[in-house]
């Protein structure tokens, strides 16, 4: 099933709530917006699926979008 943005928004959400303490308002907005911008990035250039890797540490958080395209990425003409 091919991860939509939607998705990547609620799971992020439903991650941060989970937390103990949960981040302030404003610190899980940017978290959600940030995986935003990834996946959607993830999908539109490199047009294939992605996954969403979110791993909480004291401290700290780290959100890992990977594409799941097989040939590594290419440079492209700027448009």
């Amino acid at each position: 099933m091919r991860l939509r943005v939607v998705e990547a928004r609620d799971a992020t959400h439903d991650f941060l709530n989970a937390l103990e303490p949960a981040p302030a308002p404003p610190a899980a907005d940017s978290v959600v917006l940030v995986v935003s911008e990834l996946v959607t990035n993830a999908l539109r250039d490199a047009g294939s699926e992605c996954s969403l890797h979110l791993t909480a540490h004291p401290g700290t958080l780290t959100v890992t979008v990977t594409d799941l395209r097989p040939n590594p990425p290419r440079t492209r003409t700027p448009t």
